[in-house]
């Protein structure tokens, strides 16, 4: 009979710790990162500006697709919840078909913050892409973008 309640007492224990997990910030921007990406295609996006402490700049339509694509590949780094970092040395700016507009602080050479509040009000998280960094620096030429 001990073994029961043994058994049972550790499958409890099993529920919430896995409950806590899935409910944890870095899940739960984890799941509105990969919501986010689905919706980074040239199609939803319409504009991208680029913008940092010397150079503002407007996408073509290739670099923007590029850009998307640079995103889209980005991983998820971490959550950052508690509504502020470090300053961005720049911002990427989509601007979607349906006039909302979504800012991408760029934090150094391949990391990048945002916070898609019209799918989680609490959101805000760290992405990685080294690629989009390596890019940004090339595009602009120098270290004050990227």
């Amino acid at each position: 009979m001990k073994k029961h309640w043994m058994a049972a007492a550790v499958l409890i224990l099993a529920a919430v710790v896995g409950f806590m997990y899935w409910n944890s910030d870095t899940m739960k921007d984890r799941r509105v990162w990969n919501r986010f990406r689905a919706q980074l295609t040239t199609e939803q996006v319409t504009k991208i500006e680029v913008s940092g402490a010397a150079k503002t700049a407007t996408l073509s339509d290739s670099e923007m697709a590029e850009v998307l694509q640079l995103l889209r590949a980005a991983s998820f780094d971490r959550s950052n919840r508690v509504g502020h970092g470090p300053t961005p040395v720049g911002t990427i700016t989509l601007t979607f078909a349906d006039g909302r507009r979504q800012h991408v602080s760029i934090h150094g050479t391949e990391s990048f913050e945002l916070a898609p509040r019209h799918l989680d009000p609490g959101t805000q998280f760290f992405i990685r892409s080294r690629d989009l960094g390596a890019w940004l620096k090339v595009r602009f030429q120098g270290p004050s973008i990227g």
